[in-house]
């Protein structure tokens, strides 16, 4: 006759956590990061649209928009965004840009008085946090997802230039 004895069982519990642990933590995580993604995906839409406003109401060739975009001051202290990691101002493009659709580069001598709208573009790889756990479950995945380009268009506003004014004209600001 065999007497089972109490201790034959003894660390079953720990394996069975082990095993469930892996996947549930690997949810958890996912939930993060997914949330990470959203997070992420509705500042820079906020960004082009913060940067497109700046762009319409500011000179043409101006900084400040850039700025703006990636949300720093007026002052221009920051090239890099201090919300979202790794967004630069390398990343935003301002176009200017005339009725049928065309660019205007007032610097090759194209009129300001031609632009009708302002577009600030904006493009971003998102890098994971945990992506030495998701590496587990996708060999040879490097953690970086490439966001879609994000793009803002706005009619063109004053582009500094203050419609009220009584002559002499003073010089176009952005100093709102």
């Amino acid at each position: 006759m065999k007497i089972k004895s109490k201790y034959q069982q003894q660390g079953a519990e720990t394996l069975e956590f082990a095993l469930v642990a892996i996947f549930y933590f690997t949810l958890l995580f996912a939930v993060f990061e997914f949330s990470r993604a959203l997070y992420t995906w509705n500042v820079l839409t906020e960004a082009t649209r913060r940067g497109a406003r700046m762009a319409a109401v500011c000179p043409y060739g101006s900084n400040i928009p850039k700025q703006v975009t990636i949300f720093d001051s007026y002052n221009g202290a920051l090239t890099t965004s201090p919300i979202i990691k790794d967004l630069d101002i390398a990343d935003i493009t301002i176009r200017y840009i005339d009725d049928a659709g065309v660019d205007v580069d007032v610097a090759a001598g194209g009129l300001e008085s031609n632009i009708t709208f302002v577009e600030v573009t904006l493009t971003h790889q998102h890098q994971m946090l945990f992506t030495g756990l998701f590496s587990l479950f996708v060999p040879g995945w490097t953690g970086t997802l490439n966001s879609p380009t994000f793009k803002t268009t706005l009619p063109a506003e004053s582009l500094g230039a203050d419609p009220t004014f009584a002559p002499p004209a003073l010089d176009k600001t952005c100093n709102f």
